[in-house]
């Protein structure tokens, strides 16, 4: 099975670019982690937030604006 990394570019229309293709999930995700590691520290947060802690939009939105308080248990869980 292979295992693919792609980005979306923006100019000058979407689509997406190939970054990498690799055999086996380890690599995959060592690439990756990688690849987070070069990005902005703001960039990281939204990925960490948004991915990794599987908040939706609005949460997200709530927990960067300082209203993290008005979540609701669900979201506080995953957070």
């Amino acid at each position: 099975m292979h295992y693919f990394i792609y980005r979306i570019t923006e100019r000058p229309f979407r689509q997406l670019e190939k970054l990498g293709q690799h055999d086996t999930y380890r690599e995959a995700s060592a690439r990756v982690r990688l690849l987070r590691s070069e990005l902005p520290e703001e960039d990281q947060t939204l990925l960490v937030l948004r991915i990794d802690r599987g908040l939706s939009w609005p949460e997200l939105a709530s927990v960067l604006s300082g209203l993290g308080d008005a979540l609701d248990d669900a979201a506080r869980e995953r957070w």
